[in-house]
Parts: structure tokens; C-alpha cells; sequence
């Protein structure tokens, strides 16, 4: 099913819905499920999705991605947190049941450097708490509502994930999330 169809699909399913409407924060995992490995700071030199599937019930409206890159060192627009700029670099898009992404937002352009979350992202920000104290922090917010669109994910299209692939070695890395937010509509 193509995400037209599949967008109509979950669109027109509104009507049948209770419309209990939760919060999801959910950070996105190794397994897909909030029980999963969140932390992203992986050796992905064999590619690693991070994903959330579809709620066993209802829809997850997903509006928004905040990417959180913690690292001590000399962190810059052109490192990742502060390792070299990634090989093979960081895809985002919707994937199959395990992650592995089957549509892919980029545009073949992998996110590789602190910068390149900027081309997506309205805020994308280093957070310095110090001079040589502490961790800096790379935090971007990407708001898919501000481009006209939020990801759906639907108890009736299982096997549809919305993901964030790592394919480089960030063991380095002191921190490495990515967090989705929006709504659970039941």
C-alpha cells in the first residue's frame, strides 16, 4: 500500500476511532518497543535501525524528532558530536518491521556532521555549559508538522516503522538519542 493510500487510510479510519488521545514520548529503540536499547551511541559500523512501530491499537501521530548528541571535546559543525565526520552517516525515513528503512527522508544526503541535522531541522543548537567543564550537547528539533506532514503509524498497517538508521562506528560518542514526539489517538 503507498503512503497515499496509506495516509487516506488512517484518515478516513478517524471516524471509528474513541478518540482518547495520550501523549507519546518515545525514544526510538534497537527493538522498536519502549523496552528497547535507546542509546545510539553504537558501533553501527553494521548498520543499526532505531525505531518505533505501530501501537498494537490505534495510531501514534508522530509531529516532531528531537536528536540529543552529548560529547566532551572540541564539538563543531563540522565533527559528529566531537568525533571526524561520519563515513557512511545517519538515514531517517519510514522502514519495515525491523527498522531497515524502506523510504527514506534524506534524499541520499546521510546526515554526517553536527551541521547537517541543521539542513532539517529549524533548531539545531550546540549547548556549551563551559569552558573545558562538562559535556557539549548537540540537540536538534526536527517538527515534520512545519513541513506539512506528521509520520502515522497504524495498529492496521503492521511492518510500517518510522526509523533513524546509524551505519558508523559512535562508540565514542558520551550520549546519542533520538526521541519522537506527538500523539497515541485509540
Amino acid at each position: 500500500m503507498g503512503k497515499t493510500a496509506r495516509t487516506q487510510h488512517v484518515l478516513s479510519r478517524g471516524v471509528g476511532l474513541t478518540n482518547k488521545i495520550t501523549p507519546v514520548n518515545r525514544y526510538l529503540s534497537l527493538t522498536g518497543l519502549s523496552s528497547g536499547s535507546k542509546a545510539a551511541n553504537v558501533d553501527g559500523t553494521v548498520a543499526k535501525p532505531f525505531f518505533i512501530a505501530p501501537p498494537t491499537t490505534g495510531v501514534f501521530e508522530i509531529t516532531r524528532m528531537i536528536v540529543q548528541i552529548r560529547d566532551s571535546g572540541t564539538v563543531s559543525a563540522d565533527t559528529y558530536g566531537a568525533l571526524a565526520a561520519l563515513t557512511n552517516g545517519i538515514d531517517v525515513g519510514l522502514g519495515n518491521a525491523t527498522g531497515v528503512i524502506q523510504t527514506s527522508f534524506l534524499d541520499g544526503l546521510l546526515i554526517k556532521a553536527n551541521a547537517e541535522w541543521a539542513r532539517l531541522c529549524y533548531d539545531a543548537d550546540l549547548k556549551d555549559w563551559g569552558v573545558g567543564a562538562g559535556d557539549d550537547f548537540v540537540v536538534a528539533r526536527w517538527t515534520f508538522e512545519r513541513g506539512g506532514y506528521r509520520i502515522l503509524l497504524d495498529s492496521d498497517v503492521p511492518g510500517t516503522t518510522f526509523s533513524a538508521v546509524v551505519a558508523d562506528n559512535l562508540t565514542g560518542l558520551v550520549a546519542h538519542t533520538f526521541m519522537v514526539q506527538g500523539i497515541h489517538r485509540v
